[in-house]
């Protein structure tokens, strides 16, 4: 890792200041983090797994049109990304049902859904995370009419494409969490697709479905991960 100002980190990586302003180096750890924030200890080598796992999707992804903010890997844990402002949202997709979807709703809990769940949740440093519509968006000045309409549609294009990709691998993708900035105009997927942003259940071959089996748990996250890492990125 070349020396480089830390301008901020998160539970799964630190973000450097890169070669150029319009470019950021984003780090990898072994830090492992459930979906609902917590903290599950450290795995070997999940930097390099998550950066590999996340370089095969934003390539992938990119192959179908779809702008991220990847622009290539650099080394085993980093990857040089561009320079975006991004959204404040937290935004959520659900192919499948948990207990959270099953209070709110009154959705069976692991149920497949016939179409996807698409939440945004504003976060803000004076605000607990909120869920808000289109027209909070528009309201707060986060996005414009426009760019709201767009964001629905990538977001939704998205889970498509990555659905697929991650089923013919065997993976169910229940949940997943995206982050998309503004750069240039241009709306950029950004973040990381990794297991630390996905809940995936396992395809069993009579067709049902295992939630158990990738579950990222403190006793067995290391084993999951690396065999998430070997059925998504693992012939690269």
């Amino acid at each position: 890792m070349p020396s480089k100002k830390l301008l901020f980190e998160t539970g799964t990586k630190k973000i450097y200041e890169g070669n150029s302003e319009n470019q950021l180096i984003l780090s990898f750890t072994d830090t492992v983090v459930t979906l609902d924030g917590g903290e599950n200890g450290k795995v070997r080598n999940k930097a390099s797994m998550s950066n590999a796992i996340s370089t095969v999707v934003f390539e992938y992804l990119e192959s179908y049109n779809i702008l991220t903010h990847f622009i290539a890997k650099d080394g085993e844990k980093e990857m040089i990304v561009k320079n975006m402002d991004l959204l404040p949202l937290d935004i959520i997709v659900a192919n499948g049902t948990d207990k959270d979807l099953s209070k709110r709703f009154g959705f069976k809990d692991g149920e497949v859904l016939e179409s996807p769940v698409i939440e945004y949740y504003f976060e803000s440093e004076k605000l607990k995370k909120t869920l808000v519509n289109d027209s909070h968006l528009t309201a707060l000045g986060i996005i414009s009419q426009e760019d709201v309409y767009q964001l629905g549609r990538s977001v939704a294009k998205v889970n498509a494409v990555l659905k697929s990709f991650f089923e013919r691998r065997g993976l169910f993708l229940a949940k997943i969490h995206l982050r998309f900035g503004m750069c240039e105009g241009s709306q950029l997927l950004g973040n990381e697709v990794s297991p630390d942003t996905c809940v995936f259940w396992k395809m069993n071959e009579d067709n049902s479905l295992d939630r158990e089996a990738y579950q990222l748990i403190k006793v067995n996250s290391g084993e999951v991960y690396k065999n998430l890492y070997n059925l998504i990125a693992g012939g690269v």
